[in-house]
């Protein structure tokens, strides 16, 4: 099987490149290493690159999705991307996953300008300019949930529920929305059970109580968002502990793990086509001119659990492609003994009926005749509307069903054109006589969607189904069969009507959880629900929590310019309606009287009712209380009244969510400030108890912070390396403080004892500070500032890289500052001294690069950085 498939399919072989210039591309996925389908498209991608230069530079990132949530360091993985690639020239980048094109699209023109971008894994759907640009192309899955569901019931053709499993990850949520869609043929056979966003107990649960001659729909899960990550193969094992039903997928990843079948595509498959388009930017085509296009799933089936099952191989498509299947003789060719024995079979068949055929030809012309009376009876009695046309299509017989459908008498019918009685107007008379030619060609039309006109004129749904009447090879007529499809087509529009609604709340929800300001966020979500509702107008008014007539208000209308939302100062002269929605925190509906008056004659005209216009006001509340409502005008009836306000409801609460979220970042944000204050303060008053302590190096801590802080900066550390050398230096000294002040004060040379003990300074600091938990290392870096590069420092004796680089930025400057400022045992030496001392031992006592930094910084500066130094040199 996996010949044939190679033969129908080569993969492409790629020469040896000409290109002189050694390749580099960038391949970032959206999940981890080890996760099956991430490893099986990095499979795919390296084994097409070495076919075309071996040579080529591959790096791999991972964004680890499954397993975390990105958004939490997406900020910090920027800056990762950004430090380890800023000296390697990308040539392109390759993305996996929706994740990764996500951050990609958002970031990566930022991180790596204008290479070719290369996308694969990502799910079909309408692609914005912003994520687009001239220099991308890829791949997108084509996820066959239709496949799928087809190959099941062939499978299970009993089937009466199918239990659809999936998180809620952004990859989920676009495929549900596909299944959305794509169950509707099937809304009428199959009953759906929803299980999606549930935890491992809650889906446990589910399975455990699933009800008879049911399947499972496995669309993506490996968490819940809350708890530990499951692997493919935990997934499935999962499920089958919990339930007996059969398991479909659409990733061959699943059905490798142990879930049954399904339509399916292959991560290797998918890392070669995505490989290809890679190759053909790197060999100079611009991806404006390399095409979008889309994988094609094929039929997988796990061989191990179609025979558990005991399941027919008939049952299997011919070219689906089987996993863990066993090699003997036997089943490896299975079809073609298969295939022999049938044709044997009906061979023998074929003979056995011609030798009884004499026989049985009076036994069958006795049945005949009962067979003729009993198709009379079952035509006229049949539960659809069924008619008989002759060869020109005039009927000649119809059943009482087909007369009371359409509202006939038999007398009215008989001998006239069935297309012509039926229709009434030229598209639908096309449509009959093009359905009537392929019956008469020999076709079979079976449940054709479409409609037919009653005797009253109103048009009727139908399914037609039609049957030619050939005999000795002459077309002799044809059946026509006629079921009112009224019912279905109210299912299929409520169907239609729902996903509108839920796709409108979805975006409403992904509107207000984004970053962008409230103003913007707000406006986009009103724009989004005035055009489904299409009310004259809308409104958000966002009250002030002192005094509830003032606020802002924010507008859509139906003469307003595209884009249509506006905001302006809320003020009321009368806000008695208002008062009633906020004491009764319901839904309230105004006739034609006037609910409340502005003090603008434009915003009067606007929000004025008409004639047989209500008016609906419903309360926006945050944390229980009301902080604003939602208005708008309408006139509405029936169901759509009912659906709509429903929407309104869901919006308002959403609203309300965002307010309280707005709310609760505030308040975090405020106390992050405090905390980081906080803890700015400690260090400085940690630093003011050494100088009580030691009065000669007032001010010496401050003055090193300060200058590390700028080496740090040099070196373009991180933010947070940055701060960490800052607050290490403030305190860096600390262990002195058990020093006894005769030896900290003494103004000639230390004995060897005193020194001793001077020494151990670095270790009472960190015994310190070891006993606070501060966000950084400061303990290690505090025991590490006397170490040397060349292993001489106290305590431990380190070297090289085993000291910290926050440790040997504050050496440098903990001996600069000290040589520039006076001691009781000499003068200030300068910072020219200081910097010759530091050259001199470069390399032995300090790190050559910090060194090579601090003297660049003066170079640049000059003495004035070092001005400022002392000018900022406050002491709490």
């Amino acid at each position: 099987m996996s010949l044939f498939l190679l033969f129908l399919f080569p993969l492409p072989i790629y020469g040896k490149t000409s290109i002189s210039h050694v390749p580099t591309l960038l391949v970032l996925h959206s999940y981890h290493e080890g996760y099956p389908w991430s490893d099986g498209l990095t499979d795919g991608i390296m084994k097409t690159f070495s076919q075309w230069n071996s040579t080529t530079r591959i790096f791999v990132e991972y964004l680890d999705a499954k397993r975390s949530v990105p958004g939490k360091y997406i900020a910090h993985f920027e800056n990762t991307l950004r430090l380890k690639y800023q000296n390697i020239p990308l040539d392109a980048i390759l993305c996996c996953d929706d994740e990764a094109f996500s951050f990609l699209a958002h970031s990566g023109k930022r991180l790596f300008g204008e290479i070719p971008f290369i996308f694969c894994g990502v799910n079909s759907r309408n692609f914005s300019p912003d994520e687009i640009g001239a220099n991308t192309t890829g791949i997108i899955e084509r996820v066959d949930i239709e496949g799928t569901l087809r190959l099941a019931l062939r499978f299970y053709p009993y089937t009466r529920h199918i239990a659809v499993i999936s998180d809620l990850s952004p990859t989920a949520m676009s495929i549900i929305s596909l299944f959305r869609q794509s169950i509707i043929p099937f809304s009428v056979e199959l009953e759906e059970i929803d299980l999606l966003g549930f935890s491992h107990k809650e889906l446990e649960k589910a399975l455990k109580s699933l009800p008879s001659q049911t399947i499972v729909l496995l669309l993506q899960f490996s968490s819940n968002g809350e708890e530990e990550y499951m692997s493919p193969t935990e997934v499935i094992s999962f499920i089958q502990q919990a339930t007996d039903s059969p398991i479909f997928s659409f990733w061959d990843i699943m059905i490798e793990a142990g879930a049954l079948a399904g339509s399916v595509l292959q991560a290797k498959e998918h890392g070669r086509g995505a490989a290809a388009l890679a190759i053909q930017a790197l060999e100079g085509t611009p991806p404006s001119d390399i095409p979008i296009r889309e994988d094609s799933p094929i039929f997988m089936v796990n061989y191990p659990s179609l025979e558990s099952r005991s399941l027919s191989l008939r049952d299997v498509p011919y070219l689906a492609v089987f996993v863990n299947e066993p090699q003997s003789f036997l089943y490896k060719y299975r079809r073609v003994i298969a295939i022999s024995a049938a044709i044997t079979t009906i061979l023998f068949i074929l003979a056995l009926a011609l030798f009884w055929n004499d026989r049985q030809l009076k036994i069958e012309m006795e049945a005949l005749r009962s067979e003729t009376e009993l198709l009379e009876k079952l035509f006229e009695n049949a539960p659809h509307g069924t008619i008989l046309t002759d060869c020109k299509g005039r009927i000649v017989r119809a059943n009482r069903v087909f007369l009371r459908m359409f509202g006939y008498k038999l007398k009215e019918v008989l001998g006239q054109d069935a297309d012509l009685l039926l229709t009434d107007s030229p598209d639908l008379l096309k449509n009959a006589r093009e359905l009537s030619a392929v019956t008469v060609r020999g076709g079979v039309i079976s449940e054709k969607e479409t409609y037919r006109v009653r005797k009253n004129g109103v048009p009727l749904p139908v399914l037609i189904s039609t049957y030619p009447l050939v005999v000795d090879g002459l077309y002799r007529g044809c059946y026509g069969i006629y079921s009112d499809n009224t019912a279905s087509k109210k299912r299929e529009e409520a169907v239609r009507e729902h996903l509108r609604m839920e796709e409108i709340v979805a975006s409403t929800s992904a509107h207000l959880v984004s970053e962008d300001p409230f103003e913007q966020t707000v406006l986009a979500v009103l724009h989004e629900v005035w055009q489904i509702t299409k009310t004259r107008y809308m409104a958000f008014f966002f009250f002030d929590t002192s005094v509830f007539d003032r606020g802002i208000a924010y507008v859509r209308h139906r003469d307003a310019k595209e884009g249509g939302g506006e905001s302006f100062p809320l003020t009321f002269d009368e806000v008695e309606p208002l008062k009633r929605v906020l004491s009764s925190q319901t839904m309230l509906c105004f006739g034609e009287e006037y609910p409340f008056y502005w003090s603008s004659f434009d915003k009067n005209r606007i929000f004025k009712p008409y004639p047989k216009e209500s008016v609906y006001m419903l309360p926006i509340l945050c944390e229980d209380e009301v902080a604003g409502c939602l208005t708008c005008a309408s006139c509405w009836e029936g169901e759509a009244k009912n659906s709509v306000k429903n929407l309104l409801e869901i919006v308002a609460l959403l609203l309300g969510a965002a307010l309280s979220r707005r709310k609760t970042n505030q308040l975090f944000r405020d106390n992050i400030l405090l905390l980081e204050k906080t803890f700015q303060e400690t260090f400085h008053l940690m630093g003011r108890l050494l100088e009580i302590k030691d009065p000669y190096t007032v001010g010496h801590q401050q003055n090193v912070a300060i200058l590390a802080r700028f080496i740090g900066r040099a070196l373009h550390l991180s933010s947070f390396q940055v701060d960490t050398i800052y607050y290490a230096a403030l305190v860096h000294d600390i262990g002195k403080i058990p020093i006894p002040s005769s030896i900290l004060s003494k103004p000639g040379s230390l004995n060897a004892a005193e020194f001793a003990i001077i020494k151990e300074h670095a270790h009472y600091g960190a015994d310190i500070l070891s006993s606070i938990c501060f966000p950084w290392p400061i303990a290690d870096i505090v025991r590490q500032h006397h170490e040397r590069f060349d292993g001489s420092g106290y305590p431990c004796g380190l070297k090289g890289d085993e000291i910290r680089l926050e440790a040997r930025i504050i050496s440098v400057a903990d001996v600069v500052e000290a040589m520039s400022s006076f001691r009781p045992y000499r003068p200030a030496l300068g910072v020219d001294a200081a910097l010759r001392e530091i050259q001199e031992h470069r390399g032995d006592w300090f790190d050559p690069q910090v060194v090579d930094t601090c003297i660049d910084v003066f170079a640049r500066h000059g003495n004035t950085i070092w001005d400022n130094v002392l000018r900022s040199s406050i002491h709490v």
